[in-house]
């Protein structure tokens, strides 16, 4: 698996979890609220094509009920960061000592 390829996907859940948060770099207000709730919709959707949550998470090899359930507590964002980090971080780990 290319690794820029790995790295792009990465970042599309890293910022769709920001979005979610509400944290988007640069909109307005209004704009904030309708990305919070396209981030949201994208989170819960039962789709698995590609660019969809579910598929993101499979190519990854990300858990993305884990990751479903830290941001349904209230305002975990941080640990829904933190386990797209912690597994990006065992999977270089692996490849490493591979």
């Amino acid at each position: 698996m290319d690794d820029a390829v790995r790295h792009l996907w990465t970042c599309v859940v890293w910022q769709a979890l920001m979005d979610f948060n509400g944290k988007p770099a640069l909109t307005k207000q209004q704009s904030r609220t309708n990305l919070q709730l396209q981030a949201q919709a994208w989170f819960l959707s039962d789709q698995v094509t590609p660019g969809s949550f579910l598929w993101v998470c499979s190519w990854l090899g990300l858990n993305a009920e884990k990751i479903r359930r830290r941001l349904s507590q209230p305002i975990d964002i941080t640990a829904a960061q933190s386990e797209v980090l912690a597994e990006e971080r065992r999977r270089q780990q692996a490849k490493w000592e591979g």
